[in-house]
This record gives structure tokens, sequence and C-alpha cells, in this order.
């Protein structure tokens, strides 16, 4: 036999078996559930938080704004501003 054919016969043994472990290693693999996925896609990111939040403080500080501006025009009384404003800040305890 010559070495070539020897290198065929071991290579012949060793496929074999370095296949199968592939195989084997492949079917354990377990796939993430499609709800997984979602929630990982979903994830809000810190970064993202502190935008979202930032964009929530400002928008109150604007309509805090608005009703301060209401009241001193004479729109409002300070009942109404106050209950206007515990409102607003309720709304933002809610949504944290």
């Amino acid at each position: 036999m010559c070495i070539r054919d020897r290198l065929y016969s071991q290579a012949a043994i060793i496929r074999p078996a370095t296949h199968n472990q592939e195989q084997s290693q492949e079917q354990n693999k377990v796939e993430p559930s499609a709800d997984e996925l979602i929630r990982e896609q979903t994830k809000l990111t810190s970064e993202d938080r502190s935008i979202v939040t930032a964009k929530a403080e400002t928008d109150l500080v604007n309509a805090i704004e608005k009703l301060v501006k209401l009241q001193q025009q004479g729109f409002l009384s300070t009942e109404e501003f106050e209950q206007a404003k515990a409102k607003l800040l309720a709304s933002l305890s809610n949504t944290e």
C-alpha cells in the first residue's frame, strides 16, 4: 500500500468521526423562540431610556411653563393651576 492510499484510508476513518461531532453540535444548538427574538429586538438600551426620559422631562417642563403663562395672563386661577400641575406630575410618575 502506498503512502497516498494510507492517507486516504486514514482520512476515511477520521472524516466520519469529525463529521458526526459537527452534526451533533449543530443539533444541540437551541434556536431562540420568536418571543425571545422580539424581546431582544425591543429592548431599550440605557442610552435609549435616557433619551426617552429626557424628552418626557422636557415635555413636562414645557407644559408647566404654559400653565404658568396661562395663570399669569389670568386664564387660570391658582387652584386650577395647582390641579393641572399635579395632574402633569402624576402623569410623569406613571410613566417611570
